[in-house]
């Protein structure tokens, strides 16, 4: 996979570009002691769990359900095909709950998960604790997601985006510049191959490949996924 020497991201807030670690600082110190208010919010550190090069930083209202996490989730890093999704807090699951069956009443599978729209986060979340999340049971991605602080606060947003890394610069395997499609047939390799659009052009001419475009997401690569939705990119933060 690329890497990011510095691993920074940037602050939606106010522009800044700091680490990974040094944003969390910089977001207690700046700017959630200033937007106090009555309504409560946890801030969650959500990254892959087999990676640590993208991270996003959320506030979400505690109020709010699972299926509402599980919805940005989709929307900024994971949505390719619908696939099913499910998190894991303290030993037990969380999905989208589907009605399985036939035309006289016989389940085709049992499952002990409970529905996440059901699921208030104030009442399963708290300080310190850490939790999981699957996208897509076939070609997974997992993320892992810390509460990172409880907090009031104020505002009429169920979640929003503090902080998210910026995009991974990516060289095209076969001659250096900067590169703009994955492979998808080999993103699981220890040496996934990357390509500028001319050497990926060559590629598909040549050999047997599956390009599809370098996102900023750990969702790179695989399936169908292009990327996440436009207002999310980084570079729509005035600095």
């Amino acid at each position: 996979m690329p890497k990011s020497p510095m691993s920074k991201g940037r602050c939606y807030l106010c522009g800044k570009d700091l680490g990974k670690g040094a944003m969390n600082t910089h977001l207690h110190k700046t700017h959630l002691p200033i937007a106090l208010g009555d309504i409560p919010y946890y801030l969650i550190k959500v990254e892959p769990y087999y990676s640590k090069d993208y991270w996003l930083y959320v506030q979400v209202n505690a109020n709010s359900n699972l299926q509402v996490l599980d919805d940005f989730l989709r929307s900024i890093w994971l949505e390719c095909c619908g696939h099913l999704s499910a998190f894991r807090i303290d030993g037990q699951d969380y999905d989208v709950t589907v009605e399985a069956g036939d035309e006289d009443g016989n389940d085709w599978f049992e499952s002990d998960a409970l529905p996440m729209i059901e699921t208030i986060l104030q009442d399963v979340l708290e300080p310190g604790m850490v939790f999981t999340y699957d996208y897509d049971f076939g070609t997974p991605t997992t993320l892992k997601l810390t509460v990172v602080d409880a907090y009031q606060g104020k505002g009429t947003e169920a979640i929003t985006l503090l902080a998210r890394n910026l995009p991974l610069v990516v060289a095209c395997t076969t001659c250096g510049k900067p590169a703009v499609y994955a492979d998808a047939m080999n993103m699981w390799d220890e040496e996934p191959h990357f390509y500028c659009r001319e050497c990926g052009k060559k590629a598909e001419k040549n050999k047997e490949v599956n390009l599809l475009p370098i996102t900023n997401s750990p969702r790179m690569g695989v399936c169908a996924y292009e990327g996440e939705q436009d207002q999310y990119g980084v570079e729509t933060v005035k600095r």
